[in-house]
């Protein structure tokens, strides 16, 4: 909201004038950095006085990030194995952004190969398969991979030992 104003600064019609401005997002590329540069041009009925204002609007490529940034699974050797956990992948745009998944270790498992956004946000699931793990931190990572734009590495730690970890309690009175 501002004061349109006429020659020598004075006030067009005695009074304050606001101007609502909106873009259609349908209309642009995220796929990589874009610089759009428009005017728009204020005219005021029965005046031949103008304002042209220049606009210049930047969109930037999607780019990807996870939730929680990273996984980490416990596994006693003959338990159970640890349960899948569910991984939320945020976009940062609200155009649906496509990207592939993949695991830099065999024993970590996705429950598929590939994803969209919707609204920004997707989920997938992983698990783990401990079998033939040796005792000790074994590390990996899943990559996710949009077609354009900034990627995605989600550190995963599974954690092998012989022994349940215990838990000690202070007996009641």
């Amino acid at each position: 909201t501002g004061r349109a104003a006429g020659p020598a600064g004075r006030p067009i019609n005695g009074g304050p004038a606001s101007l609502t401005v909106s873009i259609n997002p349908a209309s642009l590329n995220y796929g990589q950095a874009t610089q759009y540069q428009g005017t728009i041009l204020v005219t005021s009925p029965g005046s031949a006085n103008s304002l042209s204002v220049p606009v210049t609007l930047y969109t930037y490529p999607a780019y990807l990030s996870t939730d929680p940034g990273v996984l980490a699974f416990a596994y006693t050797i003959s338990g159970t194995a640890p349960a899948p956990r569910t991984v939320t992948v945020l976009s940062g745009s609200s155009q649906s952004v496509a990207y592939t998944l993949s695991s830099s270790a065999p024993f970590v498992q996705l429950s598929a190969a590939a994803g969209t956004t919707v609204n920004g946000v997707s989920t997938f699931n992983v698990s783990v398969n401990p079998a033939g793990l040796a005792i000790g931190v074994h590390e990996a990572t899943i990559t996710l991979t949009p077609a354009t734009g900034f990627g995605w590495i989600l550190p995963v730690k599974v954690v092998v030992s012989s022994l349940s970890l215990l838990h000690i309690s202070a007996p009641t009175r």
